[in-house]
Order: structure tokens, then sequence, then C-alpha cells
């Protein structure tokens, strides 16, 4: 009964303030921890690894020699492959309001918007007079590995919604988060949420408490690297839902929510999916 009061406070909660986005992290973590109790905070961004100690044993073995090695490094060749004007991609990014990987996605004010980080790594390229990359497509994703890897020892620290055009994109995210959708009727919470740790078509649903701050992750059925937005497709398909496209503003709001509840975690990506 306490858990779906949590949950039910985390649908509707409402406030004019940052303090909404405080109280609904609050609620979220309170109910995994109550959920989970052997698990540690930071663990949580593990994701299913954090939950299950004989695929967290899998995993460890798999990152003593990671299959994504190579991606990282072509990842970080494009990263810094010059431009024309002598600039990168990676200098580029730290110009971007001097955020950091660990601080997208960001809320654009002046162009009303939730900037994601692929958005933010093709409007770097194309004012560089650079083609854009294709959201479904490798060249990006080792973009992002490679950026991520360079992240991790540090925390997710994404700013706030404090604007009332910021809380409207994250309250938009968070409505995304739990609307019931598609023939099997079913929202990211009940998966995720009510039914973590639970079993579907032979898949341990995952916490989602953090599992932002593992992607990009080498999918082991994929033999490849896959993006949230991609995952986000994938969730869609398993319940028969209409999907959005990859970086879609919908999308880009539901990655707003999960980050802003994602904040203060380690960044552990890239990440191994079974």
């Amino acid at each position: 009964m306490r858990s779906f009061l949590i949950v039910a406070a985390l649908c509707f909660a409402t406030g004019a303030s940052l303090a909404e986005s405080e109280h609904d992290r609050k609620a979220f973590r309170a109910m995994y921890q109550q959920k989970f109790p052997q698990v540690g905070l930071d663990d949580f961004v593990l994701g299913v690894y954090a939950i299950d100690t004989k695929l967290r044993a899998q995993y460890d073995a798999i990152n003593e020699f990671p299959p994504y090695e190579f991606d990282l490094d072509e990842g970080k060749d494009s990263a810094y492959r010059r431009f024309p004007d002598g600039s990168n991609l990676v200098e580029c990014l730290g110009e971007n309001r001097h955020r950091a990987v660990n601080n997208y996605p960001i809320y654009d004010e002046k162009k009303g918007e939730v900037i994601s980080l692929p958005v933010a790594i093709n409007r770097c390229l194309e004012r560089a007079g650079q083609a854009p990359l294709s959201y479904r497509k490798l060249p990006l994703s080792k973009i992002l590995a490679h950026l991520n890897y360079a992240a991790r020892g540090t925390r997710r620290d994404v700013a706030e919604p404090a604007s009332e055009q910021s809380r409207s994109a994250y309250n938009a995210g968070k409505v995304y988060f739990n609307t019931k959708r598609g023939q099997l009727n079913l929202s990211c919470a009940d998966c995720h949420v009510r039914a973590a740790g639970k079993h579907l078509r032979e898949q341990t649903l995952a916490p989602l408490l953090g599992a932002v701050n593992h992607y990009p992750v080498y999918g082991l059925n994929w033999g490849a690297l896959g993006t949230l937005h991609q995952r986000f497709v994938g969730c869609l398909e398993q319940v028969n839902a209409e999907s959005e496209d990859l970086q879609s503003k919908v999308f880009r709001e539901l990655e707003y929510f999960l980050t802003v509840m994602a904040n203060g975690l380690p960044m552990v990506g890239p990440g191994i999916h079974r």
C-alpha cells in the first residue's frame, strides 16, 4: 500500500517551483529503496544488474573485456576530429553554455525546448558546416559512448526545472511516463516502477532510477551500441504502442524527466544490455 501511495505522489504532484522536482525525486527513490532495500542508491544506475546478483556477476565478467572498446576509440576519434575551422566537437560542446556531458539534457529557454546530447552534437556539426549524424546509426552512438565513458567518475548534474517553460517540459515527460498506452495498456511506470524485478517475456523488468546514466548501451543480442531513445522505441514496440521518432520533442521531454530523477547519481555509461 505504501508503494502505491509513493507512486501516486509521483504521478500527481504539482507545484510552482523546483520543489516539485525535488518532491518527485524523493518519492521516486523511496519507492525503489523500499522495493529493493538491499541495493545501494548509487547502484541503481546499473539497471537490472543492480537487483539480480547472477546477472551482476555476468555483467562484471563482461566488463573485464567490454565488447564496446573499439567503439570507444572510434567515438573518440570522431569527437576530436578537427573541423575546417580548426575546432572540434568536444570544444563545441564545452562552449555550449559551459555544460559538460553530465549536464545534459538542458532546457533551452530561448528555443523553448529540451536539448539532448545527441541534438547538441548535431547542432555543433551543423554550425561547423558538417552533415548531421543519423540518430539511428552507429557513428553517433560511438561518439555518445566515448563522451559518457569520459564522464565516468562524475555525477549527473542537470539543471532543475525552475522556469515556467522548463517545468512544463518536465511535467510533460512525467505525464508520458505515467500514461498507459498500446494494446497491452501499460505505462513506463507500470513496467519499471510497479513491476520492477518481475519478469516479462523472459526478461527481468529493470528499475529506471538512474538508468539514463548508463546509456548508450551495448546490446549483447544486437552486437552493437544502442541509444536511450532506441530503448524507448523498443519498449513501445513491446507493448504494441505507436512510437515517436528518435529525438522527438516527446522523447526528449521523457528523457528530461528521467534525468532529473537521476540527478546526483554516478555516470557509468556505456552499459550492457541483455
